[in-house]
């Protein structure tokens, strides 16, 4: 009994001693993992079967398809993004009455942005040539067509339940969407399989990947605000013009930032689908699933540190900013690079083995797969103390630069060097305009900071060595 009491006091102290945003960050690491894991079995075992079942060509647009997903995160306006920073600070002041104010004000927002965006797809997209924009023609013109109504139609419903994983993690509990997440991906798998028996189309199969999660946004809302906590249930009654304003006042950077991220960064299968054709964006969407691997584990770490940036700013905690900032760019950018390497020197056989010989990767193409991976991991870990600041002019400014330069760069490349010259010349531009001028401007917000509360200014790269 002794031994145990011992332990169990030991066991306190050690709680004590450890600061509850390392607790709260290093659980939803943990489930995060998991989530990645889930997300890794959906990419391995649906990739073949779907490349097999639909043919280079229509997995071509079935992936240019999907990755309108992500062009369209702009679209709820950047409250999603702004709800974190504002939540985040709310928790660090413990003040529920204006958090519940919030979230209420920002799902009743989305939600109307949400059905005026359907409507006016609905009443225009009729008159868009979706088989000249993606460059196909015969059966897959109609694919085409039914896809991206699909995909309208799925962006608006999750528009406004996603707000979910925004709230969450504004309370540092990542790890509960994590756990939605593993459940929706691995009935996502059974589904895919079922379907390809059934010998399902493009859009079918599209609907699939778009509808399992926005599930389990719906069951992660419920918890929240049924179980969880009753006091953010979304009311007409919580709402008022101040918080309207103040959600959308939040979000209007992150919505320019969405926005300029989406022309340049998640157009890539777009462009290549308009310069090279469709068949060439399976070369380049399936190396890139396993780099997007290195990128998405390396959020598993990072994701955390935007609310405990935010909890740390309302509790003015400058000095464990400096350090976390310091070691997260060190470690992400580091850790990336020597992730991706590893990757590019196994993806050839890896490829071969996984899909057979009918996706061809290039040397050059692996290269510039390791530079984007490290350049993008870097960015990250500078915008989540950025974004939880609510310094997002800056990333606006730098995200204007790279998305114009970057469209640029990446059709003159593309034409000139294929899939490669795609590539380099987006992340060439990210290094240049965004990761080294946001990272002097981090260095100067923290140390400004900290001078302001009295501590000793250090520059982000001291504090990582």
């Amino acid at each position: 009994m002794a031994s145990i009491d011992l332990i169990g006091s030991r066991l306190n102290i050690l709680r004590q001693r450890i600061h509850p945003r390392y607790l709260r960050a290093g659980l939803t690491v943990v489930i995060s993992s998991g989530g990645l894991a889930a997300q890794l079995a959906v990419t391995l075992i649906t990739t073949p079967w779907l490349l097999k079942h639909l043919g280079r060509a229509g997995f071509g647009l079935w992936a240019t398809l999907y990755s309108l997903v992500s062009m369209c995160s702009f679209l709820d306006f950047g409250i999603g993004f702004g709800l974190v920073s504002i939540l985040a600070q709310c928790y660090g002041r413990d003040d529920r009455d204006s958090a519940a104010r919030y979230v209420s004000s920002a799902v009743w927002s989305v939600s109307v942005i949400a059905a005026l965006f359907l409507s006016l797809f609905l009443l225009f997209g009729r008159y868009v040539s979706w088989a000249q924009l993606f460059n196909v023609s015969g059966p897959s013109a109609v694919d085409a067509r039914h896809g991206v109504y699909a995909v309208a139609i799925a962006v608006a419903l999750a528009l406004p339940l996603s707000l979910v994983v925004r709230i969450q993690a504004a309370y540092q509990r990542g790890y509960i969407n994590s756990a939605w997440d593993i459940v929706a991906r691995v009935a996502l798998i059974v589904s895919v399989a079922a379907a390809i028996r059934l010998n399902a189309t493009i859009p079918q199969i599209l609907g699939l990947f778009l509808f399992f999660p926005i599930v389990g946004y719906l069951i992660s809302g419920v918890v929240l605000v049924f179980f969880q906590d009753r006091a953010l249930r979304p009311t007409l009654a919580h709402l008022n013009s101040y918080s309207v304003k103040a959600v959308f006042r939040g979000g209007f950077m992150f919505f320019v930032l969405q926005l300029v991220t989406a022309v340049g960064f998640s157009s890539d299968n777009l462009i290549i689908a308009r310069v090279l054709g469709p068949s060439a964006v399976a070369d380049f969407a399936v190396p890139r699933t396993l780099f997007q691997m290195v990128i998405t584990g390396c959020m598993l770490f990072l994701n955390p540190l935007w609310p405990a940036y935010g909890d740390a700013i309302a509790r003015g905690e400058w000095q464990w900013i400096r350090r976390v900032l310091g070691w997260s760019v060190a470690l992400a950018s580091a850790g990336s690079l020597v992730g991706a390497g590893v990757v590019a020197l196994i993806a050839p056989p890896v490829i071969n083995i996984w899909m057979g010989k009918s996706i061809q990767v290039s040397p050059g193409l692996l290269a510039a797969f390791v530079a984007w991976t490290a350049a993008t991991s870097g960015a990250n870990a500078i915008s989540m103390l950025l974004n939880a600041a609510m310094e997002v002019r800056l990333q606006v400014i730098a995200g204007v630069i790279v998305a114009v330069l970057a469209l640029v760069m990446k059709v003159a490349m593309g034409h000139a060097f294929g899939l490669a010259g795609i590539l380099w010349g987006g992340t060439l531009v990210l290094l240049a305009c965004d990761v080294l001028p946001l990272l002097f401007v981090a260095n100067r917000l923290v140390n400004a900071r900290a001078s302001a509360s009295g501590e000793t200014p250090k520059s982000v790269e001291a504090q990582a060595t």
